[in-house]
Formats: structure tokens, sequence, C-alpha cells
């Protein structure tokens, strides 16, 4: 992984598709699509809940055009690089994104967040396009 505060996203998500998981192609006007249909680099925004054996089942899956990494889960760590400042980084899923001086914390300073925030919080971040691997904005979830 890379250093935190350095930039760029690491880490991967296993999900499971299940016969219940709805499959839309928002590229070819909102069509259903298979998982064969898809290509590498083909960009997909996905909603999954974690089961009670911890694994990540896919409700909806859509095939669309990038705009914003999105990624809510619960917390799985948080570092910060400088005392007082935003540099640092935050785990959610087994991905981390990296933070800087231009992340904004949502309704907490990134001080308060990285000093109080624990591991099974819920936290969301988003990376805009055209996605640097950089959060643009943190926030803690109810």
């Amino acid at each position: 992984p890379a250093p935190p505060g350095t930039g760029g996203v690491e880490g991967a998500i296993d999900v499971f598709v299940t016969s219940s998981s709805l499959l839309k192609d928002e590229e070819e006007g909102s069509k259903t699509f298979n998982l064969g249909d898809l290509s590498p680099g083909d960009f997909v925004e996905i909603r999954a809940q974690i089961d009670g054996n911890g694994k990540t089942i896919v409700n909806e899956m859509e095939r669309d055009d990038e705009d914003e990494l999105v990624l809510q889960g619960p917390l799985e760590n948080a570092t910060q690089s400088n005392p007082g400042g935003k540099k640092g980084s935050v785990t959610i899923l087994g991905v981390t994104v990296a933070t800087d001086s231009v992340t904004e914390f949502k309704d907490i300073s990134a001080n308060a967040f990285f000093s109080t925030v624990s591991v099974g919080q819920l936290v969301k971040v988003k990376d805009k396009k055209p996605g640097d691997g950089i959060a643009d904005k943190v926030e803690l979830k109810d």
C-alpha cells in the first residue's frame, strides 16, 4: 500500500453477486446485463450489504459512466500523518484512501476526526472525478 497521505486508492473489495442482485446497464439505456458483459476498465457502482458471515453481497450493480468514487462502510483504520493536519488515510472495507490539505472533513475538523473516530464507525469518503485517489470529502455517518 501507498504510505498514508501520499495519494492513491489502495485495496480491493470482493463482492458476491446472487440471484437477487440487480445488474443494470446505464450505458445501454437501463438494460440489464450479465457479469460476462463486463470488460476491464468498465466503471460500476455497487450498493451492497455485509451479511452475517462477513461477505459483501451485491444488492445492485450499475454499469455507468465514471463519475466519482464513493465508499461508505465501517471504519477499519484512520491514520493522521501530521498532528493537527489533514494529511493521512482512511481505510474502509479493506480500501485505503489518502487525505490531504484539500480534503474537506464534513461537520468536524480533521484533527477532531482523526483523534475521535473509532474502528467500526460508519464513514463515507468521496473522491470526485477525475478521481486522483485523494479524498475530496470525508464524513462520519449516523
